[in-house]
């Protein structure tokens, strides 16, 4: 094959992602309500080599209790994050700097909502929103939405706890419908629940399920009947746009679970089996063929969980099928019948001995990226968006020196865009490629400013001091090129 082969397409929607709750600050300011997001706090004591991320990300009825009874006290990182709501002129230009041709972010539900019962959104939200939106245009930047990643309402869980009440679809389609309604001339690809498979792996987070301390045995049945009901609420979204006659495409989303056996002993392969099954291939199942598959049902039936489905949510999952997968993708892992155990966006795992890991835990695996890319390729034959992904790193530079190398950036991104290239010439019809992210944001996980993903530095640190100026990262240098070159430096 000739190296000139080996570049994607320049219609490729090759750019970057980012989450208004890490980023956009201004919690109360505006009109906007407060989101689930705002009330988690920074532990400056986390040990980053020994903590589950589920627990970081999950909130008890008594934590959230203490928080708000604790507020003067503790850091609330989210409420500020970086300041993107004052400063998005400065920083899309930026970002722009780095080469991108698109933007994936989210729009905050209680920006738009702050009364989720209210008739009209918040206008200030609205105006907000479609500034961003004309700047991205203004920029040939082309927006990808998603609409709830991982800032659920609290005015939602008062008045009717998490999405396991399917009076909560209705609000959110609700506030879809108005965003789709106002935006539509700007977005083609929308993107409804960020890795949906986190309601799950963190109710609260995913899916605004906030449970006491006696009632962790409900964790179970609430979640799925939760992601059951947003499902449905997919095809909803999905419905609405074929029946209003718009050209607009829906994507489903997930925190991609790439693992091995790890070992090729029979019963290391079919337990990777079973993890990949309900881990992996469960969610896509759903959104794309349409139906819950028998393994899962035996799955629920085992557990004793009612996802209390009715009938015509049932004709709707058959009908309305998600138009493209995206997926977020840092790492891989091991399963089988011993295994020591790591972390890693989300995931608990098995560790992979051939793989060296983040300070994290995380395992680095390009080609795991381009082995998942062919296996959801050839199972749903859907087109295939990588939603995110990127490295996060402590990260210390010297600003007076103007020393911003962060060279295992680039072999990272190197990495996993070539092997994503490869795929691609494997047949894998792949639409897009996001970094996370273009710019330093707030942790999700364990809200820390100083685990940085971004190709652009910002002055601040975990408390939020700093000059908060903006400096272009070597990655993002070297991320200009990779875009100009259309991929092919990453074969040079």
């Amino acid at each position: 094959m000739k190296k000139n082969n080996f570049q994607f397409k320049e219609d490729f929607l090759i750019g970057s992602a980012i989450a208004a709750c890490q980023v956009e600050g201004s919690w109360k300011e505006y009109g906007k309500g407060e989101t689930i997001a705002d009330w988690k706090t920074f532990n400056p004591n986390l040990d980053r080599k020994n903590f589950k991320t589920e627990d970081e990300m999950e909130l008890t009825k008594e934590k959230l209790n203490y928080n708000v009874q604790n507020e003067s006290n503790l850091i609330f990182p989210n409420r500020t994050a970086i300041e993107f709501f004052e400063n998005f002129e400065q920083d899309v230009q930026q970002m722009k700097d780095t080469g991108i041709k698109s933007l994936r972010f989210s729009i905050s539900w209680a920006r738009i909502y702050p009364d989720c019962d209210q008739e009209k959104p918040n206008q200030e939200g609205i105006i907000f929103y479609k500034k961003l939106f004309e700047l991205l245009k203004s920029k040939n930047i082309v927006p990808i939405v998603t609409l709830s990643h991982f800032d659920y309402p609290i005015d939602v869980i008062n008045k009717y706890g998490g999405f396991d009440n399917k009076k909560v679809m209705d609000v959110f389609f609700k506030y879809a419908k108005t965003c789709i309604n106002e935006f539509k001339s700007y977005c083609k690809y929308w993107i409804p629940f960020n890795e949906i498979n986190c309601t799950i792996i963190s109710p609260t987070t995913g899916a605004g399920i906030i449970l006491g301390e006696n009632e962790i045995e409900l964790k179970k049945q609430k979640s799925y009947k939760a992601l059951h009901n947003q499902f449905v609420t997919n095809c909803l979204i999905k419905q609405y746009i074929v029946e209003q006659n718009l050209d607009l495409q829906i994507g489903g989303m997930i925190a991609s679970r790439q693992s091995y056996p790890i070992s090729c002993h029979p019963e290391d392969v079919w337990i990777d089996t079973i993890a990949s099954q309900k881990n992996l291939y469960f969610y896509l199942d759903v959104m794309t063929r349409g139906y819950y598959p028998n393994y899962i049902k035996n799955f629920f039936k085992e557990n004793l969980i009612d996802i209390n489905a009715e009938h015509k949510e049932l004709e709707l999952l058959q009908k309305y099928n998600i138009d493209f997968i995206g997926f977020s993708y840092y790492k891989s892992m091991t399963n089988g019948r011993n295994v020591e155990t790591t972390g890693g966006n989300l995931t608990v795992g098995g560790k992979n001995p051939f793989l060296e890991s983040t300070e994290w835990g995380w395992q680095i695996d390009p080609i795991g990226l381009r082995i998942l890319m062919n296996d959801l390729w050839d199972r749903y034959q859907k087109p295939l968006y990588i939603a995110e992904n990127g490295i996060g790193m402590d990260e210390h530079f010297d600003i007076e020196k103007k020393d911003f190398n962060d060279y295992y950036r680039i072999d990272y991104l190197k990495g996993h865009i070539k092997n994503m290239i490869l795929a691609m010439n494997d047949g894998v019809e792949c639409i897009g490629y996001s970094v996370w992210t273009a710019i330093d944001v707030i942790s999700m996980s364990t809200r820390e400013m100083t685990k940085r993903y971004g190709l652009i530095y910002i002055d601040q640190d975990d408390y939020g001091q700093g000059s908060h100026k903006r400096y272009l990262k070597e990655s993002g240098k070297w991320f200009k090129k990779l875009v100009d070159s259309k991929g092919a430096i990453c074969f040079e």
